[in-house]
């Protein structure tokens, strides 16, 4: 991939959304699937999924996403696959594992970048990572992750080390989207704000 447009976006409805968007789709050119250099993505914070998906599919429907990373999905057991599916795109899912309500990530790729699942060996639980073949034939690593808010310190020291590993072992470009509740970071200058947004 050699670049991609980010522009942000704000929905009228209930879901905290952000967008990274271009106007070029996947071509079809035989059997053979070519990506443009770029790709359409949509990011948003759901607080359960669940409940708004007849929301979320309008959304999709409307913005055309490529990939889609999902937020506090609020998936748990009782929830099949099937519930969190949408026409044309794989469904890769983490929930929240120690039976609260809430957290829990989703990632949606579109069917024809042929999305693999990648499993990191870490003990930080909201996340999940796919990895895709770009145009060029290089792999791109893409991941959602969930920090709660007032999060131990521990399990923001699980997740910087979780994204210094990637670094590390991952030559690969790597897309990240997610919630990592650190209020005080400010985006413009890369700085991490008052040091209590570390938990």
């Amino acid at each position: 991939m050699e670049r991609t447009e980010m522009q942000g976006h704000k929905s009228k409805a209930q879901c905290n959304l952000n967008t990274a968007s271009t106007i070029n789709r996947p071509i079809t050119t035989g059997s053979r699937v070519e990506f443009p250099n770029s790709f359409k993505c949509l990011y948003l914070n759901a607080r359960s999924l669940r409940n708004k998906m007849e929301e979320f599919t309008a959304t999709v429907d409307w913005l055309q996403p490529d990939i889609v990373g999902v937020t506090e999905s609020w998936g748990n057991d009782d929830i099949a696959d099937s519930e969190f599916n949408l026409p044309g795109f794989s469904v890769f899912r983490a929930d929240r594992s120690n039976g609260h309500r809430g957290g829990g990530v989703l990632l949606l790729v579109n069917n024809t970048m042929n999305a693999v699942e990648v499993t990191l060996n870490n003990r930080f639980t909201n996340q999940i990572w796919c990895k895709v073949k770009t145009r060029k034939g290089d792999d791109l690593l893409i991941g959602v992750c969930y920090r709660p808010p007032n999060s131990e310190f521990q399990i923001s020291v699980i997740m910087i080390c979780c994204a210094s590993s990637l670094k590390k072992s991952v030559a690969d470009p790597l897309l990240l989207m997610g919630d990592f509740n650190y209020p005080g970071i400010d985006c413009v200058t890369s700085t991490p704000g008052h040091p209590a947004c570390f938990g």
